[in-house]
């Protein structure tokens, strides 16, 4: 199981600088994004009789969250450092 990103809930840590802020912010946005990718294009597969339910949805639920959190903290797909680079010189960061 990957750590979460930031703090507790994901949150970044008030000790943080801005610019670490930015940074963590910006990758928990992008693991957001992912996340809802991954609930959106599973909800376009068929589903058989079988793998309804509630167990079965949190279980898909949990498994689209941690892929999404994993990919985010590896480097994801350029969405989080696309984000800290536009919003850096907002907090003096050059």
């Amino acid at each position: 199981m990957s750590a979460p990103i930031g703090g507790p809930g994901g949150t970044p840590r008030a000790a943080d600088t801005p610019a670490e802020q930015l940074k963590r912010s910006a990758h928990l946005l992008e693991a957001e994004f992912l996340n809802t990718l991954f609930k959106v294009m599973r909800d376009t597969v068929p589903e058989n009789e079988s793998e309804t339910g509630q167990a079965t949805e949190i279980f898909w639920s949990m498994l689209d969250r941690e892929v999404a959190d994993s990919v985010a903290l590896g480097g994801g797909y350029g969405l989080g450092e696309a984000i800290h680079r536009q919003l850096a010189p907002e907090v003096g960061e050059k």
